[in-house]
């Protein structure tokens, strides 16, 4: 005969919320970790450059997200000087939205903080700078309007307060 745990008298009737309780807080606890590689491969994607991210904080209640040791380099060949330093380059990246305009799809950021960036910009001998390469080529046709027909979610952006934390200079 199997033993069989039951839960106290007095607890039986809170148990859903003790285990939903749990449950999220496992979810805060382990989103972070899953989250970084997801974040990096996608900004690395879309920079078609190496991105790495040190670690990210997420605070809930205030609806942001903070990255850490953020770093952009060019994607390159192997032994290159030019991968060696970062071409971007942040201490701490921190952006907060508000809760309500996200009900209407609207994104509104609250507060967007830059700690310590550095950007290191060279110029190329034949006259382009190195940051260009983070820009995606122009094509014509992506430049064309849409189609009156077509209809697709709206989504408006904007934001209030930005904090800069750091210097601007030679260091």
């Amino acid at each position: 005969m199997a033993l069989r745990l039951s839960w106290p008298a007095s607890l039986r009737r809170w148990r859903r919320w003790i285990v939903t309780i749990l449950v999220l807080l496992a979810i805060r606890v382990a989103l972070p970790f899953a989250a970084r590689p997801l974040l990096a491969s996608q900004a690395s994607k879309a920079l078609r450059a190496q991105v790495e991210i040190g670690a990210v904080e997420l605070s809930l209640l205030r609806c942001g997200i903070a990255l850490r040791d953020v770093s952009v380099r060019p994607v390159s060949g192997p032994g290159s000087a030019a991968a060696e330093q970062p071409m971007i380059a942040w201490k701490r990246v921190a952006v907060a939205v508000r809760w309500l305009p996200l009900l209407r799809k609207h994104l509104l950021l609250r507060e967007v903080v830059l700690e310590s960036p550095r950007v290191a910009v060279d110029r190329a001998e034949d006259g382009t700078l190195n940051i260009l390469a983070l820009v995606p080529p122009s094509n014509a046709s992506a430049a064309a309007s849409p189609t009156p027909g077509a209809r697709g979610t709206a989504c408006r952006a904007g934001f209030r307060l930005a904090h800069w934390c750091g210097s601007v200079g030679a260091p």
